[in-house]
Order: C-alpha cells, then structure tokens, then sequence
C-alpha cells in the first residue's frame, strides 16, 4: 500500500515534490523501514527515480545513495554512468564500484568526473595507473596528491612523461619520496632540454656560453641527487646516466672535485662490472696501484687518469656530508697543480678545465663567505662621554703630588745647575702614565 501511493503521488508531482520524495523514500530505504525494504517492488521505484527526467532528481538520488553500502549495485551503476553533476557524489563516494566499473567511468568522463574519482579515500594500483594513462593534468595532479592512492614507478613514470612540461607535476612528483631516481633524472634532464632549445630558438649570440651554463646547473643538479639518495638508487642513476649517454668524465671529474665519492664509485662499479663493495675495498686503501687498475678496467680517458686519481684522494681526505654539490677549491688546486706538473700534451685541456673550475669554486666561496658575514650580529658601539665629571681619576691631585715629588728631589740636591733640572726633567718624562688614560 505504501509504494503504491508514493507512486500515485510520484507521477503526478512537479520537480521540487519529486526532489523530496526521493530523498523521502532514499531515507526510509538507507533506514531498513520494513514496509519498504520487504516490498518486491522497492528496487523497482528507485529504478523509476533513477529513470526521471529532471536531473535535479536523479542528483537527489546520487547524494543520498553515495555512500550507502547496501544500495542497489545497478542503480550506483547507472549513476555513475551518468553526466557528471550526478556521478561525481558516486564516482567519489560509493564502495560498490569496482575497479573496472571505475575505469570504465574513467574513459567517458570528463575532467570533472576524473577528478572525484582521484579524491577517493583509497585509489587502487589499476585505476591509479588508468588514470596516469588517460587522466587529464587536474585529475593527475590530484592523484598524486592523494596519500591514499597507489602509485607505483610505471605509474610514476608515465605521469612524468605526458606532464613533464607542467611546473606543478614536476615539483609534485620530485617532493614524493618513492619517485625513482630515473623519474628524477628525467624531469631534471627535460628542464634542461628545453633551456638550451629556447637559448636556440632565440638565436642570442651568446648561445654557446648559455648552453654551458645549463649544463654545468644539470650537472650540479644530477650530483646533488646522487648525494640524497640511497646507495643502491645511486647504482640505478648511474646506469640510467650511461643508457642515455650522459655518464660522462666532466660530470664523474665534478662530483669527485665536490667532495663526493658515491655517484664515481657507483660509475667505476657498473663500468668495470665490479661490486660497490669491491669497489670501496681497494680504493679505501687508497693505493695508487688499485686505483689505476680500476680505473683502466672501467675504460676511463687514460689522459684523465692523474686528474681523477689527484681528485679522488681528495675527495676522500675531505669527504663531505652536505647535500650542496659546491666545489671544493683546496681538491680543484691540487688536482690542477699535479695536472700542471705533467708533461703529458693532452693536459693542456685539462688545465683549462680545472682553471675554469677553480675560478667557479673561487666565486663559490666568496658567496659563501658574504654570506656568513651578513648573518654575524652588528658590532657593538661603545660611546663614552668624554664630558663626564664624575670621573674616578683625580688629575688636580695628581698635578700636586708630582710638583711635591719634582720639589723635594730638587731640594736634595747639593747643587742647584742645568744637569740636576735635566736630571729631573727626564724622570718625570719616564713616569709611566698609561694606566691613566681613558680610551676615546
């Protein structure tokens, strides 16, 4: 009797009625009233509701149904297959989606759509990993924001690839602790691409001296990423360096001359085809004999070696914790005075090099310690009144007892001439009086 008069009256209401005879019928429903529950035809009437024209109906019965996990699976189903002022509360909310159901909504939604299914509690490897495929650069951006989500390093990486470009992504991702190393040196490497393209496209004259300046910043970036991770992501960035090509000597030759031992010594590991530990064993001995024969089993530049041999003992003498990939300019003018010391021709490249290097890590040093100055505290002015007359020195009582002292000893005198005056002229001149004075 009850559904039958709801429908009597259902069918025959405006919109507003219906709106609140859907969120009436939704209450008794989520509340187990049994004459609605046990009634055969209960499904069929928030079937009826889900089949109104008025959309404000059918968001009515979205937001109520949302979150209810006993609700009819086909009716979820179809509000979530709906335009997205209706599936959002559901695509958002609602347990019974699975993952596929929720892929599937994925593919016909809109940004909208994608975006609240990127806000749910718990986003799951799959749907996590769609959405990094098809998802538009707000739903990502979200995703990747989500603590609930499940983002593993494909999904990382596919993200990284279509938004690259996107200043928020990048910073993003780079700020997330399981990002792999090869993500990071990807987003790095990327900024750099499109500096040096944009230096080209502007067709400055002074492209060459721009282009070093990016490299040497791509440099320092990829040094100090090999410094802040662990050291068996450090093996992972150095194969990704030689796969792409950019394991070169100039970048091993600053990390050493920085201070930092880990990304050389994970490179001679790979290269030679020699574990870490190996690695670190004979070099921490630091035998020149060890060295060169790691060093030519990995097919370094034998025209490098003494400059690489100079700054890796180096290196090792003052190895250096900071994060910061400054250059050391004690290692620099080591290594460039052992260089400068061969005879070898092919060190005169070198030299240049290094001297360039040492005028940089001069500079560093410089900031640095203007820096350190700007941060002491401002010296403390003493002002003293030289008009004060609550001195504690009495200079009349001292004017009176020299004249006593002057008297009496001229007084001793047998002989009142020139040399007893003199005499006695010069010892008052001797007195010391230092004590006396007041500092200015």
């Amino acid at each position: 009797m009850i559904i039958r008069r709801f429908l009597e009256w259902y069918t025959t209401s405006e919109v507003d009625e219906r709106i609140e005879a859907a969120q009436a019928f939704c209450d008794a429903y989520m509340q187990r009233v049994p004459e609605i529950i046990n009634h055969p035809d209960c499904e069929a009437v928030l079937t009826l509701i889900l089949d109104d024209a008025s959309l404000c109906v059918r968001r009515a019965l979205a937001e109520a149904l949302a979150g209810f996990e006993l609700a009819p699976r086909h009716i979820i189903i179809g509000l979530a297959n709906e335009c997205s002022d209706i599936a959002i509360p559901v695509l958002g909310r609602s347990s019974l989606l699975s993952d596929a159901d929720l892929i599937d909504c994925l593919a016909i939604g809109d940004d909208a759509a994608q975006s609240a299914i990127c806000l749910r509690n718990t986003v799951s490897v799959s749907v996590s990993a769609a959405i990094a495929e098809i998802g538009c650069l707000n739903a990502v951006s979200l995703l990747v924001k989500n603590a609930g989500a499940m983002l593993v390093s494909s999904s990382l990486v596919r993200i990284a690839e279509r938004f690259c470009d996107d200043h928020d992504i990048r910073h993003l991702l780079l700020d997330r602790n399981d990002l792999p190393v090869a993500v990071r040196y990807f987003l790095i490497t990327s900024i750099s691409q499109k500096l040096i393209s944009f230096v080209d496209s502007c067709g400055w004259n002074e492209g060459a001296r721009a282009r070093r300046m990016i490299f040497v910043a791509n440099e320092k970036a990829i040094i100090s990423l090999a410094t802040t991770v662990e050291r068996h992501h450090v093996f992972e960035l150095a194969e990704t360096l030689r796969d792409k090509s950019q394991l070169t000597p100039s970048l091993l030759l600053r990390s050493l001359l920085c201070g930092h031992l880990n990304l050389f010594e994970a490179s001679l590991g790979i290269l030679a085809q020699m574990s870490h530990e190996r690695i670190t064993t004979l070099l921490c001995q630091k035998s020149s004999i060890n060295f060169t024969a790691i060093y030519r089993r990995a097919k370094m530049p034998q025209s490098m070696e003494l400059a690489f041999k100079t700054a890796y003992f180096g290196a090792f003498d003052v190895h250096t914790a900071t994060f910061e990939p400054k250059l050391s300019r004690k290692i620099v003018q080591q290594v460039l005075l052992n260089v400068s010391q061969s005879e070898l021709a092919e060190n005169v490249k070198m030299i240049g090099l290094l001297r360039r290097l040492d005028a940089e890590a001069a500079k560093e040093d410089a900031r640095y310690a203007s820096t350190q100055i700007l941060l002491m505290p401002d010296p403390i002015d003493i002002i003293v009144n030289v008009e004060n007359t609550n001195s504690p020195i009495d200079f009349s009582a001292l004017e009176y007892e020299l004249i006593e002292y002057t008297e009496g000893h001229v007084a001793t005198q047998t002989s009142f001439d020139s040399k007893s005056v003199e005499a006695v002229d010069n010892e008052i001149d001797a007195l010391d009086l230092s004590h006396f004075k007041r500092a200015a």
